[in-house]
């Protein structure tokens, strides 16, 4: 509260507080709030109301914000981030500019809310590249951006940057247990980039008798900071499961950070003279990436000689 200029927060960890409030009374200008990450707080964290000016909110993580009461046992519903235009006459009377970029809101409560009262504007507040879940994110009120200040200047994150590289520093190096478990569960609520996953055809001799493992390989279109799964089945074309071929089934998963798995199939051997055959592998209901090649054909070369 009071005059409030050229200040920056980054890389912090607040929870369990009633409220962040940027409220009342005279300015607020070049506040700078990035790279935070809030969660387990009550009513909305944080408040923006008022005349505040150049607030550069970018690349911040609200997470799962709880009910809360006062002290006389009013319940107050939460929500992430409140911004508030108040009109002249009331306790903050003003009009807020700034930028909200590349933000996340994670949780039944913790969305953005945006309120303006008569007699104010919320021309000055851009809105971009956030997150909202459940959303969707509020889109922007006003044309442009606002100039961004240049003693606050911010990296923007985006939601798989802010898992696998801002997450870590937050609250660092003196993070306890507790803190460790919040920034878990943060990051275990943001969105994961989304990977394509392809699977690739395969050949093997039959053999003359026993098994032979046909190896299908499974990849990923880049290495993702979530696990990936995929469901995995067989399904014969010409050739006949049980006798050419066993049947495999079952879930794939990609690890964090891995780009490719194997499925090994069993192909049957016999000396018997026959076309080349083969059986079909599909996946299906993919988590955490989409289909890019969702069939692989498996061929069974005939290595029989024709005979009597």
């Amino acid at each position: 509260t009071g005059d409030v200029v050229d200040v920056t927060v980054q890389r912090s960890l607040l929870y369990g507080n009633v409220m962040t409030q940027l409220i009342k009374y005279d300015s607020r200008q070049r506040i700078s709030l990035h790279h935070n990450v809030y969660t387990a707080n009550g009513e909305r964290n944080p408040q923006i109301k008022g005349d505040a000016r150049n607030i550069d909110f970018v690349s911040n993580v609200v997470h799962n914000n709880t009910m809360t009461t006062d002290g006389l046992g009013n319940a107050y519903s939460p929500y992430g981030t409140r911004l508030w235009n108040a009109a002249p006459g009331s306790d903050s009377p003003g009009n807020i500019t700034g930028n909200f970029v590349a933000n996340a809101w994670v949780g039944t409560n913790a969305s953005l809310s945006i309120d303006t009262d008569s007699g104010a504007s919320a021309a000055g507040i851009y809105l971009s590249a956030n997150y909202c879940n459940p959303g969707p994110c509020r889109t922007s009120p006003a044309p442009s951006p606002q100039p961004v200040p240049a003693a606050n200047v911010v990296t923007v994150t985006t939601h798989d940057q802010m898992r696998s590289s801002m997450l870590p520093t937050v609250g660092s190096p003196n993070r306890t247990a507790t803190d460790q478990a919040k920034i878990d569960a943060v990051a275990t609520a943001l969105p994961c980039v989304s990977r394509a996953i392809s699977v690739s055809d395969q050949a093997v001799n039959e053999g003359d008798g026993g098994v032979t493992g046909m190896v299908f390989s499974a990849t990923l279109s880049a290495a993702s900071d979530c696990p990936i799964k995929v469901d995995i089945a067989t399904a014969p074309g010409t050739a006949t499961q049980g006798s050419d071929y066993e049947g495999a089934g079952g879930t794939l998963s990609f690890p964090v950070g891995s780009t490719s798995q194997t499925v090994a199939v069993a192909v049957r051997g016999d000396r018997v003279f026959e076309n080349d055959e083969f059986f079909v592998l599909n996946l299906a209901n993919p988590v955490g990436g989409t289909l890019a090649d969702a069939q692989a054909v498996g061929t069974i070369l005939n290595d029989d000689s024709p005979g009597f």
